[in-house]
């Protein structure tokens, strides 16, 4: 928009726009006796700004201004850097919350915090949390007044980024000047359950600017406070790990029903002779009520007793707690009882129509149907303090010295109570629908009929299914610590030549610099408490007003097709809090067998055994020189930016380990582990060093076009999990396993990028551009068969083999090894086994991490500004085409080189902005991408489907000071989609709804 402000002064012949740290620019424009000053603000201006970043770097850079964010329909930072070309989301509960720049994933690419290296860790995560993504949920967009998007390698740029690095600038005092504003939001979530959140929450931020009247001396302070709730609606598969070849003259899947059905099993569209087929470990419907604070502040102290001598001193913090309660009702599959599955024709067949029927010999045994209830509270911290001295020797040349200390941290603790209705004479999912059909059929009077009586399979037997049938199962208190610091010393200076010709606008940048990093991380993995297990318990120990008949259908309300469906199967819910106290009654009575977990005084807690409990150091000294000139090449202005980067790594890796001791077999595929309560010691180390060179070359053959060329070599560092010396456990059932390398190497890659730049008015420009990235020592994962910690297989024993039952029929086997093994190997209760000494060694399939692979990403970038004359509409569009030569292929269970993150991206924002309107409409599509290789913890891909969201917002300035806005976020309620080797694979549905915020903002 434009103000028009007239006053006497000096004829001027020049139109100056500026915009710093998100005040409005001005154009000074000459008249004959009277100057009007025309102030340009809103969007346009920052808009403007961002260009003129672009246009005047040296390599490729793209930029958000101050205003730029704060008046985008964004929640966080990481939604404001999706309309930047090349960059794209992860998002997690309907928000924006990781960065993927040019199909590199958000791990390796560096976010700095003015030029300084940010420490990261996961938010509301009960196990291993360690990640070098920067979780742009924590960051509140008001609290911040730039970002710069370094696309290109560069020697004075810290290394770590392999795709981008993202800068972040945060306010100054002695730059912004004395300045105030205040602003208060109000957001109503759509996907908060009546009675659970609080449909309305507050939102207020502030900023205070003060400096003196000598400019010597200044203070800002800024800070911001967001309350948001939310509920996450889900139904989702753990994994569909059963991968096996069909075998048509003796499928595996019939030979392991035929033992119990002797009819043989229900195959409809059969796949063929050799075709992989995939079958699922269960599926659950959940729904999460989230309870979210997140508190940002930030106080900058800057003196300046001489001009050539500037001191500041800054601190920043941001910190968000959440609180979720859970609850969730779920089927779990056993492939010995399956009756009938119908497949579709996929490349990996998948069962469409999936059917379980626990009926042998004509006489019905009864199954669980799984209900479950969580609270999980976690807290995340991040702290940074800095000092910066800025000295100029004499008008040529400059030092700095720069050191910050910066942590982040995160707690989670929660507690899981598992409960169970041993009822169930049936289960039955059809898979064709949007969102999955879980039906079941049950008997709570058979075995209460049955003499002699069994205490822990009974229900009331009033043909409902209600909280007379469920007993209780196990409870889990799972926890983690996770904590980054790093340490960053800078000593940087420039000498400005005083030349001529090629030396006339030439300077010389030069640095050392010293960083350690740590990240430790602490996670207690499966501290399971039986309270009857899977078995269940009495049900009368469990009154029936601690539970209430729960339709998830209403959860999902995009999905009627579904939940309408007369077989759709309604639950119940739990009163956790009622559920833990019972639970630890009863482990406190001894009136019921007691398993093999731990309690202390009968207490359902914590077993205090970190499952992970590592230490990863990495120390590292680097030293650069970067030349840049700014000449003349045939008349054209040119640019040229040369430099060389050189740094060494060394890398300690240590972990304390609680050896699993035991596995016990619990029967089918349960299977649960036993730690030794000592802790061993395991280390490893690695080390490597680089020469990063870059090369940054534009030149303009009028003033209008643009065109670059850049190369250079970037490293991105493996993730702090794959640099672990120890090996994790993770599937039991599936035998599957994680270890670390710790001598593993960063990838690195050779860039080049090519573009041209049409600025053909002074608000407008149009570009092009093409990317490539040659990666050498891409990190893939290979499966190696192996044992682990002497842990060995009862039903590969002499006895197992002894009995003739295939070890295919899990629960024949089971049953038999329990009734004919000596009573030293099974449990006080006599319902589980373990091996002894004289069965074979278990072999695991382990993954490992591997560098020997190179591949090659490349792509186009088109990006297009326009503004309509005076009428006040514009447009910004962009398209980014990524691709690459190693992709999962879905066709093979062995280890995989792939890259995740991988996807094409658009965005289209549509602006008005004339007198005290502001209008912006936006369009954010993400092409589908790989997200992981190792879904479930084994090999095995989730894809997240293509994703578009569209946000509004419109903003109304009342007079010079006050402002209010309304802004809408996916107004259109997109759900969020993954799966696994194939669509009918389906991993996670989440069913997202809206967001409404408005707000006033008064500037003083």
């Amino acid at each position: 928009m434009y103000k028009t402000i007239s006053f006497k002064k000096k004829l001027l012949t020049t139109a100056v726009a500026s915009v710093a740290a998100g005040v409005s620019g001005m154009a000074l424009a000459q008249q004959d006796s009277q100057l009007e000053e025309v102030m340009v603000t809103g969007i346009r201006a920052s808009v403007m700004q961002s260009m003129d970043t672009k246009r005047n770097a040296v390599g490729v850079v793209d930029a958000i201004s101050a205003e730029d964010i704060g008046k985008m329909p964004d929640t966080n930072l990481a939604e404001s850097l999706q309309r930047i070309t090349g960059l794209s989301i992860n998002r997690s509960d309907g928000e924006g919350s990781q960065v993927t720049a040019r199909g590199i994933g958000a791990e390796l690419n560096m976010v700095t915090l003015n030029g300084r290296v940010m420490p990261a860790v996961a938010n509301n995560n009960t196990g291993d949390s360690s990640t070098r993504a920067y979780d742009f949920a924590n960051l509140a967009s008001e609290s911040v007044f730039g970002v710069e998007v370094y696309k290109t390698g560069r020697a004075d740029i810290a290394t770590g980024g392999l795709g981008a690095t993202i800068n972040i600038k945060t306010l100054r005092p002695l730059e912004a000047g004395s300045r105030a504003s205040i602003g208060v939001k109000a957001t109503q979530d759509e996907t908060v359950r009546s009675g659970v959140g609080d449909e309305i929450t507050p939102e207020i931020s502030g900023l205070y600017s003060w400096v003196n009247d000598d400019d010597t001396f200044g203070v800002a302070i800024t800070g911001s406070y967001q309350r948001r709730d939310n509920s996450n609606a889900n139904n989702f598969v753990n994994n569909w790990a059963n991968i096996n070849t069909w075998d048509s003259t003796n499928p595996d899947l019939t030979k392991r029903s035929v033992e119990r059905f002797k009819d043989g099993v229900v195959i409809n569209n059969a796949p063929n002779h050799g075709d992989l087929y995939a079958l699922p470990t269960d599926l659950r419907y959940e729904v999460q009520d989230n309870e979210r604070e997140r508190t940002n502040a930030q106080a900058v102290f800057q003196f300046k007793p001489t001009e050539r001598l500037t001191a500041t001193l800054d601190y920043t913090y941001s910190g968000l707690d959440r609180t979720s309660d859970r609850s969730q009702q779920s089927v779990w599959f056993n492939v010995d009882a399956i009756s009938e599955l119908t497949f579709d024709n996929g490349a990996v067949r998948t069962p469409v129509i999936y059917r379980e029927s626990y009926l042998t010999n004509g006489v019905s045994r009864l199954k669980d149907v799984s209900f479950a209830g969580a609270h999980v509270e976690s807290y995340t911290d991040n702290n940074s303090v800095g000092l910066n001295l800025a000295f100029e020797v004499n008008d040529q040349f400059s030092l700095a010295l720069d050191h910050h200390s910066s942590s982040a941290k995160n707690a989670s603790d929660g507690v899981d109570v598992g409960m169970n209705a041993n009822v169930v004479t049936g289960e039955y999912v059809d898979w064709s629908k949007s969102m999955p059909l879980m039906s079941v059929t049950f008997d709570d009077c058979i075995l209460r009929n049955r003499a002699p009586r069994d205490p822990y399979r009974s229900g009331n037997c009033n043909g409902v299914l209600d909280g007379g049938d469920v007993s209780g199962a196990m409870t889990n208190n799972p926890r983690s610590r996770n904590r980054t610091e790093i340490e960053q010393t800078q000593l940087s200076g420039e000498f400005q030549f005083n030349g001529s010709g090629f030396f006339e606008n030439a300077a010389l940048r030069f640095g050392i610099e010293q960083r350690k990093d740590t990240n430790e991380s602490l996670a207690s993995g499966d501290n399971r408490q039986g309270v009857g297990n899977w078995d269940g318990i009495d049900p009368a120990a469990y009154p029936d007003q601690y539970f209430e008949l729960r339709d998830f259908g209403k959860d999902f309300p995009d999905y009627g097709s579904t939940t309408n469906d007369p077989l759709f199967f309604i639950g119940v819910d739990a009163n956790l809090p009622k559920i833990i106290e019972t639970a630890e009654a009863i482990n406190a009575s001894g009136a019921y067998p007691a398993d093999f977990y731990d309690f202390v005084n009968g207490k359902i807690q914590w077993n205090n055994i970190y499952t992970t409990n590592r230490t990863i150091e990495e120390e590292s000294k680097s030293a650069y020189v970067q030349f840049n000139s700014n000449f003349e090449l045939g008349g054209m202005e040119s640019n040229v930016l040369v430099g060389v980067r050189y740094e060494e790594t060394d890398v300690s890796s240590r972990s304390l380990v609680n050896e699993p001791e035991i596995l016990w077999w619990e029967g089918d595929n349960d299977w649960s582990v036993r730690y030794e309560s000592e802790k061993t010691l395991q280390t490893g180390s690695g080390s490597y060093d680089y020469l990063l060179p870059n090369i940054d070359f534009d030149i303009s053959p009028t003033d209008s076009l643009k065109l670059r060329l850049s190369l250079s070599e970037t490293i991105g560092r493996p993730s702090y999990v794959d640099l672990r010396p120890d090996v994790g456990l993770n599937d039991l059932y599936n035998r599957t396993a994680n270890a670390g390398v710790p001598n593993l190497k960063p990838m690195e890659s050779f860039n080049t990028d090519v573009s041209a730049e049409w600025y053909y008015t002074e608000d407008s420009y149009v570009s092009l551009g093409y990317f490539r990235k040659d990666v050498d020592n891409f990190i893939g994962t290979q499966i190696v068969e192996e044992s682990a910690y002497g842990l060995r297989d009862v039903r590969l024993g002499q006895l197992a083999v002894g009995s003739g039952i295939p070890q295919a029929n899990e629960l024949a086997l089971h049953t038999y090894v329990l009734e004919n093994s000596d009573s030293a190997f099974i449990s006080d209760n006599g319902r589980w086994v373990r091996a002894d000494g004289d069965d074979p060694l278990l072999m695991w399939k382990v993954n490992k991490p591997v560098n020997d692979k190179a591949t090659v990403i490349d792509g186009l970038e088109f990006a297009v500004q326009h503004w309509f004359g005076d009428s006040g509409f514009g447009v910004q569009a962009n398209y980014t085409m990524v691709d690459a030569d190693v992709e999962f292929d879905n066709l093979t269970t062995e280890g995989q080189f792939a890259m995740t993150g991988l996807s094409d991206t658009a965005n289209f924002v549509g602006f008005f902005d004339r007198d005290a309107w502001q209008v912006r409409v936006a369009y954010n599509w993400r092409d589908s991408f790989l997200e992981s290789r190792t879904a479930g913890g084994g090999n095995q891909p989730e894809y997240v489907e293509d994703y578009a969201q569209i946000d509004v917002s419109i903003g109304y300035e009342i007079n010079d000071n006050l402002s209010v806005t309304a802004e809408g976020i996916n107004v259109t309620g997109e759900n969020y989609r993954t799966h696994g080797r194939s669509k009918a694979q389906l991993l996670s549905l989440e069913d997202l709804g809206a967001r409404y915020q408005v707000g006033l903002r008064y500037t003083f």
